[in-house]
């Protein structure tokens, strides 16, 4: 458990998005009924709280990256105004990060009472972007229901095959149908090997379940795009090969009980 733990703390170092995947972890831990859950839980906190409380040393903010606080405006508030805009979403939010981080940082200075918000270190800064953003997400519920319902779209499903193209040499428009298409099936059979290992394995379907949608959910705002599928790319593969497994010994069985 410490082990697992302490691997657990690491992994929120190389990627901050799994700053809460530990809960993930530990709720499955408690289903399995695993003594020494709590220990488990201390173990996965420790370094990601140290160093937090080195950054506490170093710039003043208790944090364990500058990002959360960005995006919070960025790419959660901003976009939540920019998805009900009457124009092209990309337009839009461009238009309403602008909007926003000026007003943040207007907003900065006349609290402060400085020149510049720009003078503010980057976690001071962030910090600032993150209880602004906070608040207006806040004050549009609807607005991030939408857009993270959009998030978890794209996330699962763009298949980013203009990124394809650059090293292909397949026609761009024969690469973008095979690259959707090969996406889209893997997507679908995942979900049914899912339910599909649910009665086989009931552990790793939880694992494989709680997994995806934790890294698909959490990157869901307008920064949502193909790489955040990649952390979980293995378990998606793992649950499609029990779907196609099931579709083919479905189709296997068809024959067999009417043959030609």
């Amino acid at each position: 458990m410490v082990v697992m733990g302490l691997v657990s703390g690491a992994l929120v170092l190389i990627r901050p998005v799994a700053i809460l995947y530990f809960g993930v972890l530990g709720f499955l831990f408690v289903l399995q009924r695993r003594k020494h859950v709590a220990l488990f839980v201390v173990a996965a906190l420790l370094l990601p709280l140290g160093w937090a409380a080195r950054n506490r040393v170093r710039t003043g903010v208790y944090a364990i990256a500058d990002v959360a606080g960005v995006n919070m405006l960025m790419h959660r508030a901003a976009p939540a105004l920019a998805i009900f805009d009457d124009y092209d979403f990309e337009e839009a939010l461009r238009d309403r990060q602008d909007e926003l981080s000026s007003d943040a940082d207007t907003e900065i200075e006349r609290t402060l009472h400085i020149d510049n918000a720009s003078s503010l270190n980057p976690a001071q800064h962030a910090r600032w972007f993150g209880r602004i953003g906070r608040r207006i997400a806040l004050q549009h519920p609807f607005g991030m229901i939408v857009l993270h319902a959009r998030g978890v779209l794209v996330n699962l499903f763009e298949g980013d095959w203009d990124s394809v193209q650059m090293v292909s040499r397949v026609p761009p428009s024969m690469l973008e149908v095979v690259i959707d298409v090969w996406t889209h099936a893997i997507a679908l059979l995942a979900l049914l090997g899912t339910f599909i290992l649910w009665r086989r394995d009931r552990t790793l379907a939880i694992l494989i379940a709680l997994t995806v949608a934790y890294f698909v959910v959490i990157s869901a705002g307008s920064e949502a795009e193909a790489r955040f599928r990649v952390p979980v790319v293995p378990l998606m593969a793992i649950a499609a090969a029990f779907g196609g497994d099931a579709i083919r010994r479905a189709g296997s069985s068809s024959v067999m009980r009417h043959p030609s």
